[in-house]
């Protein structure tokens, strides 16, 4: 259920360096260290740099990207494309952890944070889940 240590202090390594550099700094130190190579913003001619460009340039201006970047609003907008049967069984939203009836989920679910990535929690059994630990998460 946890991501580590490692993760978490690269996570808060990678909100400071936000802070006191750039994000293409940022990008560029991430991606040279996940992809082996460096990351090509003037020119890109990899997916992974095009998505990187995309990232950083478009898609913080791109009114529809935003909308579609937050799992929970972007069903509104299949919805209206007509693309609704696509979707997953939606069990409930709330606002905190305190207001999900822990109780009432099924024994499989997950739990998703609408606009961030490496936040969820899959629960497999729930009669083995510490809901304690899980609401820390």
């Amino acid at each position: 259920m946890g991501k580590g240590i490692l993760w978490e202090i690269r996570r808060k390594i990678q909100v400071i360096a936000y802070d006191i550099t750039s994000p293409e700094f940022v990008s560029k130190i991430y991606f040279r260290h996940m992809m082996g190579y460096s990351l090509n913003l003037k020119d890109p001619k990899t997916f992974n740099e095009k998505i990187q460009w995309l990232k950083l340039y478009e898609w913080p201006y791109n009114k529809l990207a935003i909308r579609c970047g937050d799992k929970y609003t972007v069903r509104g907008y299949l919805e209206k494309k007509g693309l609704k049967d696509f979707l997953v069984d939606l069990i409930g939203v709330w606002e905190s952890v305190e207001q999900i009836p822990w109780d009432k989920l099924p024994m499989q679910f997950a739990i998703k944070v609408t606009n961030g990535c490496g936040e969820n929690l899959i629960c497999s059994d729930k009669s083995k889940l510490n809901i304690s630990k899980a609401k820390k998460q």
